[in-house]
């Protein structure tokens, strides 16, 4: 079970697309899936773990454009103070393995918040870790299949910032 792209009728829906290294691509309609975890954590039915950032997450965030630091900037303000109270990001597994063994995950909602924390000197967020049963209903099938290069130079949140300060503004 997965949606279909022409289900994904809202332009500024967040979606999180991932590229494995055989060309072929992932799209998770990641607001979905971060409400229905949001759902299921105030039920007690997700498991919260702790997520060792890897040591070139901040390297490839900023190479990759997958972060935004005017967001980053913005983001850093409204977080809670403590690390705790922060919303858990959301890996996915894959369903495969890396070359060493360990699961191949992908980090589907979260990166500008373990960004922030990593900065900050923290090693370790807290995640919400989703077995390919629990995510590929939020999978959306018929996207355009995007290379490493075009979604390096896609300008992924820009759309969404703009959106945010145009909303903002029209509240004040």
């Amino acid at each position: 079970m997965s949606i279909a792209a022409a289900e994904m009728t809202d332009p500024f829906e967040s979606v999180y697309t991932f590229i494995r290294s055989s060309g072929e691509n992932v799209h998770i309609a990641s607001a979905r899936l971060r409400a229905w975890c949001l759902q299921q954590d105030t039920q007690g039915k997700l498991e919260r773990l702790r997520w060792p950032i890897p040591a070139n997450f901040v390297s490839e965030c900023l190479a990759e454009n997958i972060i935004s630091i005017p967001h980053v900037q913005q983001l850093q303000w409204a977080l809670p103070h403590n690390l705790t109270d922060w919303e858990p990001i959301i890996l996915a597994e894959g369903g495969t393995c890396t070359t060493d063994g360990n699961p191949n995950t992908m980090l589907v909602d979260g990166h500008h918040r373990a960004f922030i924390a990593y900065q900050a000197g923290c090693r370790f967020v807290i995640c919400w870790a989703l077995s390919p049963k629990q995510w590929q209903p939020f999978r959306i099938e018929g996207r355009h299949q995007f290379s490493k290069r075009e979604l390096a130079d896609y300008p992924i949140i820009k759309p969404l910032i703009d959106r945010w300060s145009d909303a903002a503004a029209e509240r004040n």
